[in-house]
This record gives structure tokens, sequence and C-alpha cells, in this order.
């Protein structure tokens, strides 16, 4: 796994979230296995972000999930604020042209106000600068997306499965649609923003949006999709644990990392 403590990303909304790496560790560390009883083991390395500068820490985090794609690993990025998506998606892109992403997450993320990466504007970066196409993208508990958002994602055919779909249509009918594009693409990268769960699970983020996808149906999402043989890399991000509700926070994004060891 890369502890990626980074939160300039969020230019100033989620301050905190640099602590949420260590924390993470820890609680996956305090139970050491899957549900089903595998163990997990939680082997780090600490990618060295500088929170005043957000280029230089893209370069290093890309940098990191590159060498660890190179090495035959699948990086496990711990962040952090939803901007380290960008560089952890660019290095996979990089090694696997036509990769594809899943982006669980209450927001689409595609807000076009600032040239580098946010965690507000990474996807829309992805896909303006060519590194994904948005046939490869996959949207996963949005519900709450600025009107131009909205426009962006009908504009360049995003396909998106909020929990209201979810909910209709029942979390097996999603995993199924979303295996079978899945499973013809060269590789998947698979984003957590841990705001997709209901605040009631995971209050303590930046963006908190009600009526969110239940912990149980994330973590039988997660399950299925580690099924896919060209999953190559993953990121969790957006706890923030010096928020209120901050421990059980990080205890949900721990259970979504051990799912995915």
């Amino acid at each position: 796994m890369l502890q990626v403590p980074f939160s300039a990303g969020g230019l100033g909304k989620t301050n905190g979230c640099e602590d949420a790496p260590a924390a993470i560790v820890a609680a996956v560390k305090a139970v050491g296995a899957r549900e089903d009883g595998r163990p997990v083991h939680a082997e780090t390395r600490l990618v060295p972000v500088d929170n005043s500068d957000i280029e230089v820490s893209q370069s290093r985090i890309l940098k990191a999930a590159a060498r660890a794609l190179a090495d035959g690993e699948t990086p496990v990025l711990l962040g952090g604020d939803h901007s380290i998506s960008f560089p952890a998606v660019s290095a996979l892109s990089s090694a696997a042209p036509g990769c594809g992403i899943v982006v669980f997450d209450a927001h689409p993320d595609c807000m076009d106000d600032f040239a580098t990466p946010s965690h507000e504007g990474f996807l829309r970066q992805l896909v303006d600068q060519g590194i994904v196409a948005p046939s490869r993208i996959f949207l996963v508990g949005i519900r709450a997306s600025h009107p131009s958002e909205t426009a962006f994602i009908k504009e360049k055919g995003i396909r998106f499965f909020p929990p209201a779909r979810i909910a209709a249509e029942g979390i097996d009918a999603v995993c199924d649609a979303l295996m079978e594009s899945l499973t013809a693409l060269p590789a998947v990268h698979v984003s957590v923003d841990i705001d997709c769960v209901d605040p009631a699970f995971a209050p303590a983020t930046g963006h908190p949006a009600p009526a969110g996808m239940l912990p149980r149906e994330l973590l039988h999402m997660l399950s299925r999709l580690r099924h896919l043989k060209n999953l190559r890399s993953f990121d969790v991000v957006e706890a923030n644990p010096r928020l209120s509700g901050g421990e059980r926070t990080v205890a949900l994004a721990a259970a979504v990392v051990r799912e995915l060891l």
C-alpha cells in the first residue's frame, strides 16, 4: 500500500485528510483479515508528498504508482483527498493504454474551476487531457452534481449508477452490468471516495451528501469487482480523522481497504 498524506488538492476544503493514511493502516492492522477470514498484509510505503506544492506532489504520486505497476504490484493508494486519483490513473493509463476506471463517489468530480487537477475536478481533467476515454468511466453512488457536471457527464456519455438506480434495479444487476463492461478493458482502476456511503455511516468527510450507499452495498460491490482479472490499482480517499465521527469513518475506510487487498 502507498500512504499518500496529501490534502492540498482540496484547496483548503480537505485539511485533515492528510492524517487518514496512517489512521487507516492502523485500523487495517488492528483486524488483519477480510470478512471471509483471509489474512491481509498491510506493508506500506510512504509517498513523500509536499502539501505546499500540488504539482510536485502529483509527480511523486505518479512515479510511486508507476513504479509499483512496473514491479508487478497492485498499488493501493491511501489518501488524502481525491486529487490523488489523477496521478494514480495517469500511471495506469501509461502502463495499460485503454484502461478504465470505476469511481465510487457522491459527486462526479467534473468541475472545471482549476487548471491543476483538484478533488472536485480530477475526473474532468482525465477526460479533457485524453488520459481516459469517457466510455471507460463508470460512476457509482453519484447523487450530488453541479448542473455543469451533469451537462458534462451527459455530453460525454459517461455511465453512472446513482443510489436510486441501485435500489430500483438491485445491487447484483448493477454489478453484472459493470462487470460485463469492465471485463473487456485492458486494465481497471477502482477509486473509493468514502462519501459515496451515506453520512450516517461515514460522517467524517469534506462534502457529505444524504441518501448514499450502505456500507454493505459498497463492500458487496467491491468483493465482486475484486475478482476481475484486469483489476490493476485502487485508491481510497476523503476520510478525515479530524472531523466528528472520524474513528468510525476511518474504520469503514479500513474495511474497504481489507476488501481490496
